[in-house]
């Protein structure tokens, strides 16, 4: 996805640790004022720190297990696009880190959205404000025939023990297509594939 947000794995940790964003009017972009490192047995907070909202979380983290990889991407999809309301569509989901945890980028009849999913919880969404962004995801959304749960089965009927990292509705080469970044169980990169999308 092109928006990042702050990866949600620990942000009841992250909560509690006072982490503060922003969003300018005037940007796409977040800026974070504190960032937060999180090791399996602390918290710690770093004031004054900033960076774009692409960040993940230091946690160490076990490895996905294959069978519930899918059935977790599938319901963070299901949650984000049933918080969305009748007639969006889901183009985007991003794993953070190697977590049952999810950004979804979901596209509704004025908005692009974005939200958390957390092992099941969802939060958000933020409302993306780049309006040129925002129309090219409106316009992909409408394009698409092939929707992203169908892409992610195709994806994982090819590599049965490939987990999902990052799917999103994009061009290649002029067509439109789902573009899939499977890992291994262990967090590493196993493949890229392009489903067509229409």
């Amino acid at each position: 996805m092109k928006t990042r947000l702050i990866a949600s794995t620990t942000a009841l940790l992250i909560a509690t640790a006072g982490l503060t964003a922003c969003s300018n009017s005037d940007s796409s972009k977040t800026t974070v004022t504190e960032t937060t490192t999180v090791t399996q047995d602390k918290v710690t907070a770093e004031p004054g720190a900033r960076g774009s909202s692409d960040m993940s979380s230091s946690m160490s983290e076990p490895a996905a297990d294959p069978a519930m990889a899918g059935k977790s991407a599938l319901e963070a999809i299901q949650a984000a696009r049933t918080a969305a309301g009748a007639g969006s569509t889901v183009i985007g989901l991003d794993r953070q880190g190697v977590s049952e945890s999810f950004e979804v980028e979901v596209v509704t009849a004025d908005s692009v959205l974005i939200y958390q999913v957390q092992n099941g919880q969802l939060s958000g969404p933020i409302k993306l404000q780049d309006a040129a962004e925002v129309a090219e995801n409106t316009a992909r959304a409408g394009q698409a025939t092939v929707q992203i749960e169908e892409a992610i089965k195709e994806a994982l009927s090819k590599h049965p023990q490939g987990v999902i990292d990052e799917i999103d509705l994009d061009t290649e080469k002029g067509a439109l297509v789902w573009e899939i970044s499977l890992d291994n169980t262990s967090g590493q990169d196993l493949a890229k594939l392009y489903i067509p999308a229409s």
